[in-house]
């Protein structure tokens, strides 16, 4: 049966399980999959015995945009995850309706380095990996900063594995981890990877 969990985007926690009333989401190899779903805030039988200022402070912390994801299993196996990047309360209904879209899309807003550390001559140097070994360093800087635990994200990446490629990406140039990896992807030989949601052992 179909499953739908809230998990914090930054540990990977389990916040809760939900119930949508609807909703849809779609998975995508060369594209960032996405979806939305609706919930009924004044359904009585999901609030239970929570008040009702108890249930909107719930909701409005388990939808925190980006802060929070979308786990959609069958069963116990996670089929799709989405960071929910957005939402919408109607009041006239009393609806939720949350947006959100799989990891790469953060990946699309994030650059080498953070918030705090850029540095225009600075740069990532991959030299004699193999493609997996530069896929992983390129996500690498992404999910994982030193000094900056808001930045890393609960990735597993494959091993690093040595090889002949070897690759320079500059700070100044201003790149996204996605505009590398669209680099990656463009090289001869490059393999198709995928960002498989998985829950740990």
């Amino acid at each position: 049966m179909w499953t739908f969990r809230i998990h914090d985007t930054l540990s990977g926690a389990l916040l809760t399980v939900v119930n949508p009333s609807s909703g849809s989401w779609r998975r995508s190899f060369t594209a960032i999959g996405s979806g939305s779903h609706v919930f009924q805030l004044r359904d009585a039988e999901e609030r239970g015995a929570q008040t009702i200022s108890d249930w909107k402070s719930l909701w409005r912390n388990i939808t925190r945009p980006w802060a929070r994801t979308l786990v959609v299993c069958w069963g116990d196996v996670p089929l799709y995850a989405g960071m929910i990047v957005s939402r919408k309360y109607d009041k006239t209904k009393g609806t939720l309706t949350v947006q959100h879209e799989e990891f790469a899309a953060i990946l699309k807003r994030r650059h080498m380095y953070s918030l705090d550390s850029f540095n225009p001559s600075a740069a990532l140097v991959l030299n004699n990996v193999s493609f997996q070994g530069l896929l992983r360093g390129v996500v690498l800087p992404g999910v994982n900063i030193a000094g900056a635990p808001y930045w890393t994200l609960p990735v597993d990446l494959p091993a690093a594995q040595s090889g002949s490629l070897s690759m320079t990406w500059y700070q100044y140039q201003g790149m996204t981890i996605s505009d590398m990896l669209d680099e990656v992807s463009r090289m001869t030989g490059s393999p198709d990877w995928d960002f498989r949601p998985k829950f740990d052992a």
